[in-house]
């Protein structure tokens, strides 16, 4: 049980007194008080179980556990590391300072702490853990430091107020549901040495317009920007090789897709369900258009399709009733448009048709 002392920052006092045989025959509890206050006093004369609002290690380098109903907390100076679940489930406190000698935020160490707005990392932070700022609705801003390393699947997981992040010079990867369902952010900054923008990282971020892709980026995974229903263009970059099954999938606002040479793979249901595509080039190099990779683009009249690709997936162009495949003669795309009765196909003996 928590008591919060009057007067000390909280939103919940219990003034001066508590009345005789309060806690009586509640041999198994602890009381969290504040230091040096009323309530500390009357656990040690009643001979009551007490403790501080959080818990550190003996040492006081790790900060173990919050208890408080405290609006906000100003973390210990000396502690460097943020144990897991540290703040769990909090359901009260706005803003959490940390000290400038924290240097390491265990995994779901801020999980779910609906109400938190404010969460500083201090430049000193060389690894945040997966999940740790997992489902913190009200997260508006946060600055990631230089010295971090990849960005851990879950790590905004649900921050809906989430608005824009720069992420560090030193990523390698952004995982697995690092930003799904970030539903207000913007705009967000991936530097060049990012390779790997993992399964579901930006799904339903309904708000992102644009983003600029990593030169060096080499996977995009499945689901990586499923439901970005505002993002309107992209570049895919020259060494993508992958294109995950679902990457694109549902992004309502993207008009045109360039898919460049370099990618093999364009996964099932790529670009399914994308209303307003109007074209796609499928550059040479590509090997297999996927299941429903544009199912459903109803919008799209022309695809581009290279002499390269010598498998499309069943329904790959299903309901895309206005589509014309431009393509090689005597390739494989050719063979699969005359059988596709409802798509119409452009031939020239030279190569592509242009119009």
């Amino acid at each position: 049980m928590e008591l919060q002392s009057s007067g000390n920052g909280g939103r919940r006092g219990v003034g001066r007194g508590i009345g005789d045989g309060a806690f009586e025959n509640c041999p198994a509890l602890t009381l969290r008080v504040p230091q040096n206050s009323y309530a500390e006093q009357y656990a040690q004369n009643a001979g009551v179980r007490f403790g501080s609002f959080y818990e550190l290690s003996d040492d006081g380098k790790v900060f173990l556990k919050y208890y408080g109903i405290d609006d906000k907390f100003v973390v210990p100076d000396g502690v460097e590391t943020i144990k897991q679940d540290a703040f769990q489930y909090n359901l009260t406190l706005l803003s959490i300072v940390l000290p400038e000698s924290v240097k390491v935020i265990e995994e779901y160490a801020f999980n779910s702490c609906y109400s938190a707005q404010s969460i500083n990392i201090p430049k000193g932070v060389v690894s945040i853990g997966k999940g740790a700022f997992f489902r913190c609705y009200a997260l508006r801003d946060v600055t990631l430091p230089e010295r971090l390393g990849n960005i851990e699947e879950d790590l905004f997981y649900l921050c809906e107020s989430l608005k824009s992040l720069v992420v560090p010079k030193n990523a390698a990867s952004i995982g697995k549901d690092a930003f799904s369902g970030c539903k207000s952010l913007k705009s967000v900054s991936i530097p060049n040495g990012v390779i790997l923008i993992g399964e579901s990282a930006f799904a339903g971020c309904d708000s992102l317009d644009s983003i600029e892709l990593p030169q060096n980026l080499v996977l995009i995974g499945r689901g990586a920007f499923y439901g970005c229903s505002s993002l309107k263009s992209i570049v895919i970059p020259k060494g993508v090789v992958n294109i995950g099954d679902g990457a694109f999938e549902g992004c309502d606002s993207l008009t045109s897709i360039n898919i460049p040479e370099g990618v093999v793979n364009i996964g099932d249901h790529a670009f399914r369900s994308c209303d307003s595509l109007i074209s796609a080039i499928v550059s040479d190099g590509v090997v297999r258009i996927g299941e429903s990779a544009f199912h459903g683009c109803s919008r799209l009249k022309t695809v581009v399709v290279s002499n390269s690709v010598v498998e499309i997936g069943k329904g790959a162009f299903e309901d895309c009733d206005s589509a014309t495949i431009r393509l090689f003669e005597g390739s494989y795309a050719e063979r699969y448009a005359r059988e596709k009765k409802s798509i119409s196909n452009s031939l020239n003996k030279n190569g592509l048709q242009t119009q």
